[in-house]
């Protein structure tokens, strides 16, 4: 996923779920951010994802850092698709770390 400052088409409008009571909420496989007033807030990061060159550097935008981000917990479902990926994270993930009961990233 891509934060860029304009998109050709929206599909969805988090300003507008925001303004009705909704929390917002952007998960990529390396960080999550909340939609706030101020715009968006990077709130978790996954373990070792690199924030200055795997996120910041990425962006068209500075998001908003009230605190250092918080670590994301372990993915905790039986089947994670993304955490095997070759080109996705490069098998950062702990071998700890389960993608489908029993099995551990092979990459």
């Amino acid at each position: 996923m891509k934060f860029v400052n304009e998109v050709e088409r929206r599909s969805f409008s988090g300003t507008v779920a925001a303004a009705s009571g909704k929390t917002v909420l952007y998960v990529t496989e390396r960080c999550v951010f909340r939609l706030c007033t101020e715009g968006l807030a990077l709130i978790e990061i996954a373990p070792g994802v690199d924030l200055q060159r795997e996120i910041l550097d990425r962006m068209e935008f500075v998001p908003v850092m009230h605190q250092p981000p918080a670590l994301m917990d372990p993915p905790s479902s039986a089947v994670i698709p993304w955490a095997c990926d070759r080109n996705c994270l490069r098998c950062r993930w702990s071998s700890a770390w389960v993608t489908t009961p029993g099995k551990t990233c092979s990459s």
